[in-house]
């Protein structure tokens, strides 16, 4: 009884690996629209993060997000390639079940050119059995490579976020505390898997048993509650790389293409602005983004836009976007939180929000081709981002035409102040 238990158990197993590549392209299809989905969940982290992140910690922000667009990158590589090649070794099986070979006999082609080129080209059998290989490490290694992403995409931002929640309470010095540790960590571990892998070291007992430590801890501690299935993963390829190097060096090839969706993927969001922040701005190019008429499909504005780049209207309509941690400097330095509440409620409401303009308005200064002007504004949540900023209108009455320049400068604090310049290109009705 045991014994036959063992057999259909085995049975089991086979019929579940021989019918697995069903499982495997509904599963792709799936990972696929997910992934290129997720790279607009990565767009809006972007966003995000420039939205409440202060400059400094900017770097931090484009380092989770960079790393998020290589990791889906990545695994959209694997999965689009892992489904087109096994969607031709099913065309293949079906191939083989038609003609198991090639024939020589029944060729349209001449005896000569049929041999050669049959001794030339893989047989039948041998290619399916190596795509069915390449198909089935592809699919591990990606899901490895999901989980070591997922855990620390989400520890980061976590850490982050964290970090400047507490940072007016807790001594910088402790936030950075477990930071250091990881970087710490993440040294060891490097170093001890360099020393542990030289030749004359491999049989050394002391080295390899640290070592075999280092990676435990290290790894419960970069991949998470999860880590087991990780290394096993790992340890699959590692181990049996001298037998399968052609398998790991088609994993590696398509790291490589995977790489390079995630940099297409990282040109078409703003993550650059993260690391850009400081950098000079062109004053001799024309940037779409100043004019409304650019942005109508937009999802985050970085700059003030007007309508359009030829006004023929009597006034210039501006919008400032004004980012969350810009206006909670602006609120420290006016004090807005010392506000007395003592009055009506409506009153002290209506003040209150006086207050807060008054104190936004005070960090713009408008120049229009360099000549100082006066711009009420208003408080407003752009039209098509839903960001929120101030909006004012610039008369032209008086205003000749032709080409002219629209200075934006916004001093939020003494480090932390930018200079826009909009050149457009007046034409009254």
């Amino acid at each position: 009884m045991e014994h036959q238990n063992r057999v259909s158990g085995r049975n089991w197993l086979q019929r579940l690996k021989d019918e697995s590549w069903e499982a495997e392209l509904l599963v792709s299809v799936a990972s696929i629209f997910a992934i290129f989905k997720a790279f607009i969940l990565l767009n809006w982290l972007v966003d995000y993060f420039i939205d409440q992140l202060v400059p400094d910690q900017y770097f931090y922000g484009y380092m989770i997000c960079f790393l998020g667009y290589l990791a889906f990158g990545m695994l959209g590589s694997f999965f689009v390639i892992h489904f087109g090649l096994r969607a031709y070794w099913i065309g293949l099986v079906g191939l083989n079940s038609v003609f198991p070979d090639y024939s020589i006999e029944d060729s349209a082609y001449s005896r000569i050119y049929t041999e050669k080129m049959s001794n030339k080209l893989p047989k039948l059998p041998a290619t399916i059995d190596s795509l069915d290989e390449i198909c089935s490490v592809i699919f591990s290694a990606a899901f490895t490579l999901l989980l070591i992403y997922l855990y620390g995409g989400v520890l980061s931002t976590i850490y982050l976020l964290l970090f400047n929640v507490l940072k007016d309470s807790v001594p910088t010095t402790v936030l950075l505390i477990p930071l250091f540790l990881f970087l710490a960590i993440y040294v060891v571990m490097t170093f001890w898997s360099l020393l542990a892998n030289i030749k004359k070291f491999k049989q050394n007992n002391l080295i390899q048993t640290w070592y075999y430590h280092i990676v435990i801890w290290g790894s419960k501690i970069f991949y998470g509650p999860l880590y087991k299935y990780s290394l096993q993963t790992s340890m699959v390829f590692g181990s049996n790389f001298k037998k399968k190097k052609a398998l790991v060096k088609a994993v590696l090839f398509m790291f490589i293409f995977g790489m390079a969706l995630g940099i297409f993927q990282i040109f078409q969001s703003n993550v650059l602005y993260l690391l850009r922040i400081d950098r000079k701005i062109d004053k001799t190019r024309v940037e779409s983004n100043y004019y409304h008429d650019n942005n109508k499909e937009a999802d985050f504005l970085l700059a003030p836009e007007i309508q359009t780049e030829i006004v023929t209207d009597n006034a210039i309509k501006l919008f400032i976007p004004l980012f969350t941690h810009e206006t909670d400097i602006m609120k420290r330095t006016c004090d807005l939180k010392s506000l007395k509440n003592n009055e009506d409620a409506d009153v002290s409401r209506e003040k209150r929000w006086q207050a807060n303009l008054d104190c936004f308005s005070a960090t713009l200064k408008i120049r229009l081709n360099k000549k100082p002007v006066n711009v009420a504004f208003l408080k407003a949540d752009h039209p098509e981002t839903n960001q929120f900023g101030l909006t004012g209108f610039l008369k032209l009455t008086n205003t000749p035409e032709g080409v002219h320049n629209l200075i934006i400068t916004k001093k939020v604090s003494s480090e932390l102040e930018r200079t826009w310049e909009i050149p457009f290109f007046y034409s009254p009705k």
